[in-house]
C-alpha cells in the first residue's frame, strides 16, 4: 500500500502544473524545475492590431519590431511621395484643360530647358494625364501594401504565439530504410520511413 502510494505520489510529480498567469511549470525527475513561456495567441493578435508591434513584443520577438516600422515607414513615404507628384500632375493636367491664363501650374512640370511654346500641345495634354494616372497608381498600390504590411504584422504576432510551446527538441529524427511491400499477394521493394519525436 504504502509502495503504491509513492508511486502514484512520483507520477503526480511529473504531471505539468498549470498556473493563472501565461506560466507552465513543467517538473521533471532529472530536472528540478523548467520554466517554459507560452503566450495566448489571440492576445498577442488583439495587442499587434491595437499597436503594429506590440504583439512582437508580447512574444518576445523584440527584434522584428524594427523590421515591422522600416516596413512601416517606407510605405508610408512611398504613399507620399506618389501623393505629391499625384497632386502636383493633377493640378498641371486641369490647368492646361481649362485654358484659364491666371492657372499655369503646369509650368512647374515642363520638361528640363523647354519653353511653353516649342510644346506639342496634345503631347504634353497626353503626357501630363499620363504622369497623373501613374502617381495615382501608385500612390493606390502603396496604400494596399501598407495595408498588407499591418495584416501581416498581425498574422506574424498570431502565429508566432501558436508556435511558442512548439517542441524542436533535438530528438527529432528520420530514418529512411530500405522495406519489402507485399500487395496483391506480390512482394516489392520500397522505402520505409520512420519518424521519431
Amino acid at each position: 500500500m504504502i509502495l503504491a502510494l509513492s508511486g502514484l505520489i512520483q507520477l503526480k510529480a511529473q504531471e505539468p502544473v498549470l498556473q493563472f498567469e501565461d506560466t507552465l511549470l513543467v517538473q521533471d525527475s532529472v530536472q528540478l524545475a523548467k520554466k517554459t513561456k507560452f503566450y495566448i495567441p489571440k492576445k498577442a493578435a488583439m495587442l499587434s492590431a491595437a499597436f503594429p508591434g506590440l504583439g512582437q513584443i508580447y512574444n518576445g520577438k523584440w527584434w522584428k519590431v524594427p523590421i515591422l516600422y522600416a516596413g512601416v515607414a517606407a510605405t508610408i513615404y512611398g504613399i507620399s511621395w506618389n501623393n505629391g507628384y499625384y497632386t502636383k500632375y493633377k493640378s498641371g493636367y486641369y490647368d492646361w484643360i481649362d485654358s484659364d491664363p491666371y492657372s499655369q501650374s503646369y509650368l512647374e512640370v515642363l520638361p528640363p530647358n523647354s519653353n511653353i511654346e516649342n510644346i506639342d500641345a496634345s503631347w504634353f495634354e497626353s503626357q501630363l494625364e499620363a504622369k497623373k494616372d501613374s502617381y495615382r497608381r501608385d500612390r493606390d498600390l502603396m496604400i494596399i501594401v501598407a495595408v498588407g504590411v499591418y495584416m501581416i504584422n498581425i498574422i506574424d504576432a498570431n502565429v508566432d504565439a501558436h508556435l511558442s510551446d512548439f517542441d524542436v527538441t533535438p530528438d527529432l529524427s528520420m530514418r529512411v530504410s530500405p522495406s519489402l511491400i507485399y500487395s496483391q499477394g506480390q512482394a516489392s521493394l520500397g522505402l520505409a520511413c520512420c519518424f521519431k519525436f
